[in-house]
């Protein structure tokens, strides 16, 4: 089952910008597509409007081949004939029923015969981990079981797809880990197509296919986790995905090899491969350099470059330093043992394969990670 979305335009009463503009997406059949990105970002506006739950001004959405959505000819299908499920950020289970009547309750709408019902309940229960508890009230459960009962409600029905709504920010941390490998897991065993929305960066790379990383309304690029990550199209993706060092290099090639030099730190690296922003000598591009990949050195080296710590941050498995050079900070993830003190002098360095080109530099200052 794929779903197809085109030109989704959708405005707000009162706001000066649309909360999604002109947005397309295509999801494949069995593939579980992550909308990642901040609050007011256009996310969930795409979630619903795709659910049948808002109604967008522009646009065409398609479900499996068939047009449930087109505003320029003013077709419209409601969200209960759109046969997708939904789990919501709140776990909206029904406090007067007990468990098996919560999963049960969408069965009960389509008029299905009781004992199919009983059999689908059970079948769904079972493979959510809720079957030892069909007959509690739906309100003894803890949060982690309460969510289960609204996945399983969203897929009793056998639904053409699944859509997923923050569903896991009401748990805490060790809870949210849990649930987010359930939820793949049961994608995979069921082989439901599914779009899941989500501000967390882990979470939306533990469990995607693909990841469409989100802001203002649009779109900014769309593909695997380690696609989007170690190949990020602009300065916001790369920042917004994990950490990020942006800076502004500027290129120069000399008898046929290209030249990276990054002012701001100091930085000089002859690089192995051609990029679009060397097109004329001295022009100028922004490029990314993870904190991860940034080499951090006890004493001086070749074509590495001093720097001074100013702030020590303890990470579990490693050390997170901002480092000052040339007046700019710079963030570098390090071992854990030794921990460097406040002005100590380290110098850095950086490999031509550890460089994310961004293009066109544009006027703006150099930024640490974040």
């Amino acid at each position: 089952m794929s779903i197809e979305v085109r030109g989704l335009t959708i405005r707000y009463a009162g706001t000066a910008q649309p909360a999604v503009r002109d947005l397309d997406l295509e999801i494949g059949k069995g593939e579980l597509t992550t909308l990642l990105g901040p609050s007011g970002s256009g996310k969930s506006t795409t979630l619903r409007c795709i659910a049948g739950l808002e109604r967008p001004d522009q646009g065409t959405i398609r479900i499996d081949g068939q047009i449930v959505c087109d505003a320029a000819r003013g077709i419209w299908i409601k969200p209960e004939q759109r046969r997708l499920g939904m789990v919501f950020q709140s776990y909206a289970v029904w406090p007067h029923l007990s468990v098996f009547d919560n999963i049960a309750f969408p069965l009960r709408i389509l008029g299905v015969e009781r004992s199919r019902m009983r059999r689908k309940v059970e079948e769904v229960a079972d493979l959510v981990g809720l079957a030892e508890f069909l007959g509690r009230p739906a309100t003894k459960l803890s949060g982690g079981q309460q969510q289960r009962v609204a996945l399983a409600r969203a897929i009793v029905f056998e639904p053409r797809a699944i859509l997923f709504d923050e569903p896991l920010s009401n748990l805490d941390a060790k809870l949210r880990e849990r649930m987010r490998r359930e939820i793949r897991s049961l994608q995979r065993r069921t082989g439901l197509t599914a779009i899941y929305v989500t501000h967390d960066q882990v979470e939306a790379f533990a469990i995607s296919d693909r990841i469409a990383v989100m802001n203002d309304g649009r779109i900014q690029q769309i593909g695997t986790p380690q696609e989007i990550y170690a190949r990020p199209n602009s300065a916001y993706v790369a920042d917004f995905l994990g950490a990020a060092n942006i800076l502004t290099g500027r290129y120069t090639t000399e008898a046929g090899r290209t030249k990276l030099a990054i002012p701001s730190v100091g930085l000089a690296i002859d690089l192995d491969l051609d990029v679009d922003a060397k097109s004329t000598d001295s022009a100028t591009g922004l490029v990314a350099l993870r904190p991860e990949d940034v080499q951090v050195l006890p004493s001086a080296a070749g074509t590495a470059v001093e720097t001074s710590v100013r702030e020590v941050e303890y990470l579990g498995r490693n050390l997170s330093l901002t480092l000052e050079s040339a007046g700019t900070e710079l963030r570098a993830f390090v071992s854990p043992e030794p921990v460097p003190s406040i002005g100590q002098r380290l110098w850095i360095t950086a490999s031509p394969n550890a460089v994310v080109h961004l293009g066109p530099a544009t006027p703006r200052e150099d930024r640490q990670g974040s």
